[in-house]
């Protein structure tokens, strides 16, 4: 979101989620409060959100997704990169009631997955295409071998070069998780 009301709902949700996941890992059950939390505050605003969880040993993780942009998982052995498309939820605070299935999966030592807003994809250029989801995972495939500093400094790179000459509409955010 663009502005300071949704600047103070995301800071709103952050400080609800630590609360919350202070006490609960369930992922599942992490959002569904989340939500039940943020419904009656948001006031017709929402928020989209993944929360993962993964355990240190043997790499296995659980999570629930509220409406957000898919994840980019690179797998090391199969050598290429995918969506982890997890099942959704709607996004937080539209309605209560809502639940946030959860997913599970094993990641392996070298696996990469960057989470990203979708100011990252629907960035536009002059022409006022979209970055869109092929030319990110286009990118983070060729930045794949480097460090998450450098991975992320080079879609960065990538995503000033596109937009040159434009206006930024939406926040970018990214986080890379290097395993």
């Amino acid at each position: 979101g663009k502005g300071i009301s949704p600047s103070l709902s995301m800071a709103q949700t952050v400080s609800l989620l630590r609360v919350i996941a202070g006490g609960e890992r369930d992922p599942e059950k992490v959002m569904t409060a989340l939500n039940a939390q943020l419904e009656p505050m948001l006031n017709g605003l929402f928020v989209t959100a993944q929360y993962l969880v993964v355990e240190a040993k043997g790499f296995s993780w659980q999570a629930a997704s509220a409406g957000h942009p898919a994840a980019l998982y690179f797998s090391l052995a199969k050598g290429h990169i995918a969506e982890l498309a997890l099942e959704s939820g709607p996004p937080l605070g539209l309605a209560g009631g809502f639940c946030y299935p959860r997913s599970q999966g094993r990641f392996e030592k070298g696996d990469k997955l960057l989470f990203y807003t979708d100011g990252w994809t629907e960035a536009r250029d002059k022409r006022e295409r979209e970055f869109g989801v092929i030319r990110l995972k286009e990118h983070f495939f060729e930045l794949r071998r480097g460090s998450a500093k450098e991975i992320l400094a080079g879609l960065e790179s990538a995503q000033t070069l596109f937009q040159s000459g434009t206006q930024q509409h939406d926040d970018l955010t990214a986080l890379l998780l290097s395993l």
